[in-house]
């Protein structure tokens, strides 16, 4: 089945970052393991004639269809950022002005005036990956994060 790219993009995905298609297991983890052993045996040995055109042309589609899905994933990140990106480096900035930020409680009470600044955090990984844990880096690397907790979460 050939799904052109801008159906691709329309696809949307429940937890509401990306084409779903995207982000099937399929495209994410079978394809690539499957074909990968392909492609090394094909490069470690002679091939007869026609079997080095099948390999030339699986590379090829290989080339091509993983680099279609990179650039299907990146219109899909421009047109829909993802939330992990700036929003958990913010998060962190603003935990850090109101006090402990390794303390998970902390931003979740910041997570909780997002509403109010009109962002709802639709996507329950960034909440068990982001606000659960905690700030995840050591201390220093604060100071590249504080600074954004004085800005608007929409800078």
């Amino acid at each position: 089945m050939l799904v052109h790219l801008t159906e691709l993009v329309a696809i949307s995905d429940p937890s509401g970052w990306g084409p779903a298609l995207l982000h099937h297991p399929l495209l994410k983890w079978w394809a690539p393991l499957l074909l990968v052993p392909l492609l090394w045996l094909g490069a470690e040995r002679p091939l007869r004639r026609r079997l080095e055109l099948a390999y030339r042309a699986l590379v090829a589609v290989a080339v091509v269809g993983f680099g279609g899905l990179c650039l299907a994933r990146t219109v899909a990140n421009i047109r829909q950022p993802p939330e992990w990106d700036m929003l958990a480096f913010w998060l962190f900035g603003a935990a850090a002005r109101q006090g402990n930020f390794y303390d998970p409680s902390h931003l979740h009470a910041v997570a909780a005036t997002l509403p109010s600044a009109g962002i709802v955090l639709t996507d329950p990984l960034f909440v068990q990956d982001v606000l659960d844990v905690g700030f995840p880096y050591p201390p220093p690397t604060m100071l590249l994060f504080a600074g954004l907790g004085y800005l608007d979460p929409h800078s």
